[in-house]
């Protein structure tokens, strides 16, 4: 399965209008440990991507495996096999049983921090090329980075449930 890279594209920064400071924060620190080459730690984060988006779509906060893989077949490009999203998922919520619905804490906690960010820049490139063992850890990075701004541009920010639960979020102490 090849992914055509992004890092072969020209000047990926990007800036997009009217979103969630929390999620900006949230995205913005994964380029910011790609600099550093925390490699699996913005791994880790990237990962969590879709079970955020799942839960703050979800009135309980819920995610599950089964629902990460339906959020990444609507959202990730190029589609990727469904293997690919079921491991990302177990990676990300460190649990085999797909169809168990639990709220992404640690996800969230990590998110609801952002709150206090100020303004934040998120951009899909680095500034220089990963060691060549590191570019597909990269390019899922970006994928499910580019996948989530997409979601929310055209779903979150209008989705009355998402709008909630980061207020829900923002508020709680």
């Amino acid at each position: 399965m090849s992914i055509s890279s992004p890092l072969e594209q020209p000047d990926l920064f990007v800036r997009f209008p009217a979103r969630s400071k929390m999620l900006d924060a949230y995205l913005g620190d994964i380029p910011q440990m790609l600099k550093l080459c925390r490699w699996e730690q913005a791994l880790a984060r990237a990962m969590t991507l879709p079970h955020v988006a799942v839960a703050l779509s979800n009135e309980n906060l819920h995610s599950s495996g089964l629902a990460y893989r339906k959020w990444c077949r609507e959202w990730v490009r190029p589609a990727l096999e469904d293997a690919v999203y079921d491991g990302w998922s177990r990676r990300a919520m460190r649990c085999d049983d797909e169809r168990v619905e639990q709220v992404p804490f640690a996800a969230l906690r990590t998110l609801r921090m952002g709150r206090w960010e100020r303004s934040v820049r998120v951009h899909l490139s680095i500034e220089s090329s990963p060691q060549p063992e590191y570019r597909a850890l990269v390019d899922t990075c970006r994928t499910l980075m580019s996948a989530t701004l997409r979601w929310y541009m055209q779903t979150g920010r209008q989705h009355q449930t998402v709008q909630v639960n980061l207020g829900r979020l923002g508020v709680l102490h």
